[in-house]
């Protein structure tokens, strides 16, 4: 899909902006008009009970290492491919001596063949085991509010961009990340244990079977109990390179450089898709997870931008990530 004969303004109106062919929709478009339907500082929503968060935070020297869990995958996969291609040798060895010269070769040939077919059908595959297993359950300091961000800021995101069926939450570790560099105490248990609410529990991933596959995570709230008053949820679908309707719940505007504040938000992978500025939010976040929205904005806009920004930095003594759900 591309922009065809269109000005850089009418192709930020119809887009996302000027330069990049979105799959957001066109009312996730940050506008003076359109305000977010929710706004939470995720820096203070994922502090842990306990923590002080304005000594904690390293300003761009990338202490912490990168801000994503970058899951590689668990053994099994490749515990399975190893097994398939000694099954093949072992089948080949049978054979050589039984047959002849010609029949070896086809033999070795076949085996070879279902090695290979076996291998490539075993893995690399999704990960399976939970980051979060066996971890220390911590304490946040308000767990409600870690609830919404972890939902809308972590999990959402991963499950739109891991593109491929899921059946746990597990199977999003390697999409799952911040866009900072240096992590706070909570931020990093965030990423480690986002498929466990605030209150420490597990949450429940739901496959919603329709025209379009979607997900729905529930956390289970304050009182424990699933389909209660109190549970939180969200529901998404996951991207799909040929559809404009893939919903994005979050961006993320923080600092940037000459200390003008930047919109970031999680990449999209698609092929039908281009970049916007991948190299910057690589600089900014130390993960390549996210990309940046160009500057090319309206002065109403950018003082938008710098007002938001500004409020949210006012009461606290570090830089802020504000995440913006629309």
């Amino acid at each position: 899909m591309q922009i065809f004969a269109a000005s850089a303004a009418r192709a930020a109106e119809t887009f996302l902006h000027a330069g990049y062919v979105s799959a957001y929709p066109r009312e996730m478009y940050l506008h003076p008009s359109g305000e977010p339907k929710l706004a939470l500082e995720l820096t203070e929503a994922l502090r842990l009970k306990g923590e002080t968060l304005a000594s904690s935070w390293t300003a761009g020297d990338g202490a912490g290492g990168a801000a994503s869990l970058g899951g590689g995958g668990p053994w099994m996969p490749v515990l399975l491919a190893a097994a398939a291609l000694v099954s093949g040798l072992v089948v080949w060895l049978l054979l050589r001596d039984r047959v002849s010269a010609s029949g070896r070769r086809w033999a070795a040939a076949i085996a070879g063949a279902g090695s290979l077919v076996a291998g490539l059908a075993c893995g690399p595959g999704l990960p399976t085991v939970p980051p979060w297993q066996g971890v220390a359950v911590r304490e946040y300091a308000d767990p409600q509010q870690a609830t919404v961000m972890l939902l809308n800021g972590l999990v959402a995101d991963g499950i739109i961009n891991v593109r491929q069926p899921i059946d746990s939450l597990a199977n999003i570790q390697g999409e799952v990340g911040l866009p900072k560099k240096a992590l706070t105490e909570g931020e990093a248990y965030a990423l480690q244990t986002y498929g466990l609410d605030g209150w420490g529990r597990e949450m429940k991933l739901v496959i919603v079977e329709g025209e379009e596959v979607a997900y729905t995570v529930k956390s289970a709230g304050a009182d424990g109990i699933f389909d209660s008053a109190d549970d939180l949820a969200i529901t998404v679908q996951q991207a799909d390179e040929e559809s404009w309707d893939s919903r994005r719940w979050a961006f993320f505007l923080r600092k940037g450089e000459q200390q003008t504040p930047t919109i970031l938000f999680h990449r999209w992978g698609g092929e039908l898709f281009r970049y916007s500025n991948r190299a910057r939010a690589e600089a900014l976040t130390g993960s390549s997870l996210f990309d940046a929205l160009r500057d090319e904005w309206s002065s109403e806009q950018r003082d938008a931008l710098k007002a938001r920004y500004e409020t949210a930095a006012a009461a606290v003594g570090y830089e802020p990530v504000l995440r913006v759900v629309f």
